[in-house]
């Protein structure tokens, strides 16, 4: 009767001893990125009829028109979203190198997001343009 208990005791602290090696391991991985730093600048509102704006949100099934000011209700939000996007797909240096963005509401709908190139570069910036209700991506592109 003794050696069951001794058993389940070490079988006990064997299973402690598991998670907390796990548990342990995964906080050093975790990595924590500021991205409070991200700049960007608002234009002003435009009303580009090359958008689609003839939907009506308010009676789309997940009900988004509920989100007052939408998913994503500002520029500094919009432009977090590019920030984290384009880190993503072209890496942080991309992500940083084309800042500020320039962000710029379109038909009270969509969010359109393109980044800056430094004076002595040449090519094309990003572009990502979002819903503004739903926080569906549109397109997100980037020419060289």
């Amino acid at each position: 009767m003794k050696n069951w208990k001794s058993y389940v005791f070490v079988l006990a602290i064997f299973v402690v001893a598991i998670i907390s090696f796990y548990i342990g391991r995964s906080k050093g991985n975790t990595k924590i990125i500021d991205k409070a730093s991200v700049q960007y600048q608002e234009l002003e509102e435009s009303t580009d009829t090359s958008y689609y704006t003839d939907k009506d949100v308010s009676k789309l099934y997940y009900r988004p028109h509920r989100y007052e000011n939408g998913v994503i209700p500002d520029a500094y939000t919009a432009s977090r979203i590019a920030y984290d996007y384009v880190t993503a797909v072209w890496g942080e240096r991309i992500a940083k190198e084309e800042q500020p963005y320039q962000v710029q509401l379109i038909n009270n709908q969509i969010w359109k997001i393109n980044g800056s190139f430094p004076e002595n570069k040449a090519g094309c910036p990003f572009s990502i343009t979002i819903e503004r209700y739903t926080g569906k991506i549109w397109t997100i592109v980037h020419l060289k």
